[in-house]
């Protein structure tokens, strides 16, 4: 739905699942913190995007390049038929934080400059998360999910992939029901 040839959306759905893997670089005390993160605990969090990005490169085109930087990694997403699945999977790790107003973290992206592969799984992420529960918080209702992300548009999320996702939100509740827990 967001201009993608088949031959990239069938890479990136390999792709995008590896978006937090940066977390096991994240101690389990704060993973599975019930309560709030305090601010240091919080900025540890922050850094399994890096930490993903930097776990990926180890295994994509980038390792051949010792010299690349995060920079250089958006870049590559320009050209979403050039990238590999872990080429891609780097990209998503590193950028799936990032929010439309410039406020995500960790490269203060905002906008267009973030890769759209990245846009995307930050709207499935969050998606997925307020409607899951966690140690430090009980699911939300779908209702309440929805009016989050419809709330979030433009300021935490791509305006035109928000559009997208609700207009495909019969086929997004159908595969949340297929793949439930």
């Amino acid at each position: 739905a967001m201009g993608m040839s088949l031959d990239v959306v069938k890479i990136f759905a390999e792709a995008a699942p590896l978006h937090d893997i940066g977390k096991i670089g994240i101690s389990d005390t704060i993973l599975l913190k019930p309560g709030k993160l305090t601010a240091e605990e919080w900025e540890m969090m922050k850094k399994h995007c890096a930490i993903g990005c930097d776990i990926l490169r180890h295994y994509s085109s980038a390792k051949e390049h010792e010299s690349i930087d995060y920079e250089d990694i958006i870049r590559m997403a320009d050209d979403l038929t050039e990238l590999s699945l872990l080429d891609m999977a780097m990209v998503i790790a590193l950028c799936h934080h990032e929010r439309w107003d410039g406020t995500g973290y960790p490269c203060d992206l905002s906008g267009l400059q973030i890769p759209l592969i990245a846009r995307i799984v930050a709207v499935v992420d969050v998606y997925d998360a307020l409607g899951s529960e966690r140690p430090y918080k009980e699911s939300l209702p779908e209702a309440i999910c929805q009016k989050i992300l419809r709330e979030g548009k433009g300021s935490h999320f791509d305006p035109e992939i928000i559009d997208v996702f609700f207009s495909n939100i019969d086929n997004i509740l159908a595969i949340k029901k297929e793949w439930m827990d």
